[in-house]
């Protein structure tokens, strides 16, 4: 059986926008994940690390009443350690945003340590967190 040039060229065709099609709707998500920078307010600098030093102490002390290991004493810890990671990137130089989105990085690969990279649904909750605590 053969199959006609006009065959080949049809085939050929769809491909092409299939392939078009995917890379348009690739870009569109990268394009969407980058809107939280340009659409939220951000607090200048010093005002997070002011924010954010505030907020490690009430999680200091709030950790002090719990047991060690219990998912609140957790809860308390991932704050800290990510609260404080955000505080050393501003401190070295980066914005707030770009200070948080490369904190979340960090906590998501174990880079802090190797028992130490968090869930998925962690990382939303603490992104969340900081979304509300450093925006105006």
């Amino acid at each position: 059986m053969k199959v006609t040039t006009a065959k080949h060229g049809l085939r050929s065709l769809v491909m092409l926008l299939l392939l078009f099609g995917a890379f348009l709707f690739g870009a569109s998500r990268v394009e969407a994940q980058d809107l939280s920078a340009a659409t939220l307010n951000w607090m200048s600098e010093s005002e997070a690390l002011s924010k954010l030093d505030t907020e490690i102490q009430v999680y200091l002390t709030d950790q002090a009443d719990q047991t060690p290991g219990t998912p609140a004493w957790t809860n308390d810890e991932n704050h800290i350690v990510f609260y404080k990671l955000v505080m050393t990137r501003i401190g070295g130089g980066s914005t707030v945003y770009r200070s948080v989105e490369e904190s979340l990085i960090t906590l998501s690969t174990g880079v802090v340590s190797a028992d130490y990279a968090l869930s998925a649904a962690t990382i939303q909750g603490l992104k969340d967190d900081a979304i509300v605590l450093l925006t105006l």
